[in-house]
């Protein structure tokens, strides 16, 4: 049986919108707290795995939280951009190929070649995903 969802709200303001999920998560995160060992499954040895209703809200938060970044504008994402390029820069102050790298991303990064800078051959690259392996963004 597929189950279905209600609209909770429609928000078109972005800064809304992250704030009503980040609202949402922690209400979803206390509900499964309270019944965390009842929805957890067990492996052979007795250990808890993963929640997968936990797994479902983190995609779905992460999906919504991305959608949400695609539909800012470039003004409001650049000082979140140059804090990124600064911690980069504290992180490798004495790497000079990866200080132009940095450089290179400062001065022609355009939103529509987020893919390109992603993809291409560098320390961009292992830094993005380990932060979405770890979940620490």
């Amino acid at each position: 049986m597929l189950k279905s969802f209600q609209i909770k709200g429609v928000l078109t303001d972005p800064i809304e919108l992250v704030k009503k999920i980040d609202i949402d998560q922690k209400k979803r995160q206390k509900l499964e707290d309270s019944i965390g060992c009842v929805s957890s499954f067990f492996n052979p040895d007795g250990q808890s795995t993963k929640n997968l209703q936990s797994e479902n809200g983190d995609f779905i938060w992460l999906q919504l939280f991305i959608e949400s970044l695609l539909r800012m504008s470039d003004a409001a994402l650049l000082p979140s951009r140059n804090e990124f390029l600064e911690f980069l820069r504290q992180q490798y102050h004495d790497n000079n190929d990866r200080l132009r790298i940095i450089d290179d991303l400062k001065s022609s990064y355009q939103a529509n070649q987020a893919i390109k800078w992603y993809t291409r051959a560098s320390f961009l690259y292992d830094i993005m995903n380990k932060a979405f392996r770890q979940q620490d963004y």
